[in-house]
């Protein structure tokens, strides 16, 4: 087989791969090997065909600029656009949490008193001889 067929073979690969991910409308991710079984299915490819393939199509998705691809459990093909959300609204809750750290670590210092991390507010340290010693 010649370079140019090769090449040939991988555009339309390629073509039919951007079509299949432009046609997927759900919002969870399209998970690797039913994209290679609807590929398998359209170019009217075998098992083998389809799996010597997988490598080239894995690779020309995680190039493209348009789709995210995440290994592991909850992983698929996704969006790039909503695979940023995500990671901007993880950002964001982060930073949030963040800040709330922050605030209650600045009221700890002004009152230089324990805090209650639940209600934010101030643990009485004082013993019972000292309450005693203030009362009477």
């Amino acid at each position: 087989m010649s370079k140019e067929v090769v090449l040939r073979e991988f555009g339309e690969i390629f073509d039919l791969t951007d079509q299949v991910l432009s046609e997927w409308t759900s919002e969870q991710n399209l998970q690797f090997p039913v994209l290679m079984g609807m590929l398998a299915v359209r170019m009217n490819m075998n098992d083998k065909k389809a799996r010597q393939l997988a490598g080239v199509v894995r690779y020309y998705i995680r190039s493209h600029s348009d789709w995210h691809m995440i290994q592991g459990a909850h992983g698929g093909i996704m969006r790039r656009s909503t695979y940023q959300k995500k990671q901007d609204d993880k950002l964001s809750k982060f930073m949030a949490k963040q800040q709330v750290k922050s605030m209650i670590e600045a009221k700890v210092a002004l009152n230089n008193k324990p805090v209650d991390i639940i209600t934010s507010n101030p643990v009485d340290t004082t013993t019972d001889e000292e309450w005693l010693d203030d009362v009477g």
